[in-house]
């Protein structure tokens, strides 16, 4: 599917996480970069309760895909995303396990986090 149609359908389907999130990793790819526009689409689909965009958020932190490199800000997001049962989250905070505390993120407690970075991010509502 071309970009036009993918957008035009998340446009018609706005509430639809799978479909935003479909198209924030359209964004992350080579001939389509733009991450602004992946995060935007990713914090939408997030907010509707999507784990799997969560954990692209992650990513994106992690990796400093047009962002700064932010590590404990990834992991804000991992957790999340755990918590709404993605698997790749999952393995990815069994991967920081051997860190055991990484910039104050007490990794696989379970406790609540609180962002580095104002990414929008609310830990009261944890409403992603």
């Amino acid at each position: 599917q071309s970009i036009d149609l993918i957008e035009n359908d998340c446009i018609n389907a706005i509430k639809n996480p799978e479909k935003l999130r479909n198209l924030a990793e359209i964004y992350l790819k080579n001939e389509s970069f733009h991450p602004h526009l992946a995060i935007s689409l990713a914090e939408q689909a997030s907010t509707l309760g999507d784990g799997e965009s969560s954990y692209i958020i992650g990513l994106i932190y992690e990796h400093g895909l047009g962002v700064p490199e932010n590590t404990p800000e990834a992991i804000v997001w991992y957790e999340l995303a755990s918590k709404r049962g993605s698997s790749n989250a999952i393995e990815k905070l069994k991967q920081y396990q051997h860190f055991g505390k990484v910039h104050g993120f007490d990794i696989g407690t379970g406790c609540s986090k609180t962002p580095v970075l104002g990414s929008g991010y609310d830990a009261a509502a944890d409403s992603r």
